[in-house]
């Protein structure tokens, strides 16, 4: 009987000592998790919901073409007149484009300089297998914002099927008075001879928020795909997804963080979701 009774004391001694190291335990948990509030993978609504917020209400929609080659518009520049569109003559090594949208408040003015496989500038774009193009460009669309954007075309296989190597650079003003930097835009179309539409490959951007903070893009649509243009610039509202990706910042000491996600629509409209995949509303 006494072993039993030293048994029974023993066991009760060991639950009792389990039951303080478990209060002490989640004492312990509570006490890290407030000294981490900002910093920490469960606390990013904290951390980062303010500039997904703010970015929601700032960044709606994008005023810029993206890689539109104006191919789209010739069938309404030449039987439409209430499309205002002009090519003036070649002043030296380029020639503007002028364009005003007759279904929505949208103009672009664009500078085109065309050259040869050895860089020669020319009025018109080469007859040869390689050549390329360089359009600066001015956007602007009422309600939207402006864009400034270079765009470098070199253009390869002209003799048997046109493939078409963008990358851009430039600078978005929103209507909200927001900048954004296009640190890099990059598309890859084919333009199939004596076809209207073009066949998108890839496509890519990433734009410089404030404070270090990236949004990237990657082509979502299934790809490669037929369209009149990436972005075309008339015709009815496009709803569907193009393009989408993670938002970056720099984490504290290495690496970076994903905050939340980015899809872009035909439109241009654009839709921020938080880091779990839920749209930030409204």
């Amino acid at each position: 009987m006494k072993n039993l009774a030293l048994l029974l004391s023993c066991l009760a001694a060991i639950l009792l000592a389990g039951c303080f190291t478990t209060s002490e335990r989640t004492s312990d948990d509570k006490s890290r998790s407030a000294e981490n509030n900002g910093g920490g993978w469960d606390d990013f609504p904290n951390k980062y919901g303010q500039t997904l917020q703010d970015m929601n209400s700032e960044v709606r929609q994008l005023p810029l073409p993206l890689s539109t080659a104006y191919g789209s518009l010739l069938p309404a520049t030449q039987t439409a007149s209430k499309v205002a569109a002009s090519a003036g003559p070649c002043a030296g090594d380029s020639t503007l484009f002028q364009y005003k949208s007759p279904v929505r408040d949208f103009y672009v003015n664009d500078t085109i300089t065309y050259y040869d496989s050895n860089g020669v500038a020319h009025c018109a774009l080469p007859e040869e297998s390689q050549s390329g193009k360089r359009n600066t460009r001015r956007i602007v669309e009422s309600g939207v914002g402006e864009a400034w954007e270079t765009a470098v075309d070199s253009i390869s296989d002209q003799d048997v099927l046109p493939r078409h190597t963008i990358h851009s650079t430039g600078l978005i003003r929103l209507e909200s008075g927001r900048e954004i930097i296009i640190q890099s835009y990059d598309c890859t179309l084919l333009t199939p001879i004596g076809a209207e539409d073009v066949v998108v490959m890839s496509a890519s951007m990433k734009l410089l928020y404030k404070d270090d903070y990236v949004i990237h893009f990657d082509l979502a649509k299934p790809h490669p795909y037929r369209a009149p243009d990436f972005y075309p610039f008339e015709g009815p509202p496009d709803q569907s997804l193009i393009m989408s990706g993670p938002i970056t910042h720099p984490r504290v000491g290495s690496g970076v963080d994903t905050i939340g996600y980015v899809d872009l629509f035909g439109d241009r409209t654009i839709r921020i979701r938080d880091w779990t995949g839920a749209p930030v509303g409204p």
